[in-house]
């Protein structure tokens, strides 16, 4: 019986466990803080045109 009890338990922390994570990612993803879609993208191009001019300014040889 004791190890049915012990089971029991760690059944149950599992459980209690799983539901936190849960309760953690849907609070993540309706958080503010990831943002929308249109925000990340406008950020991803924001990213690619500075990179590419820094690619472009160590590339170019500077002229003096």
């Amino acid at each position: 019986m004791a190890d049915l009890r012990k089971t029991q338990k760690q059944v149950s922390t599992a459980l209690i466990a799983l539901g936190v994570l849960s309760l953690v990612a849907a609070v993540v993803l309706l958080s503010p803080l990831v943002g929308s879609a249109e925000s990340r993208r406008s950020e991803l191009t924001l990213l690619s045109n500075e990179l590419r001019v820094k690619t472009h300014e160590v590339v170019t040889p500077a002229r003096h």
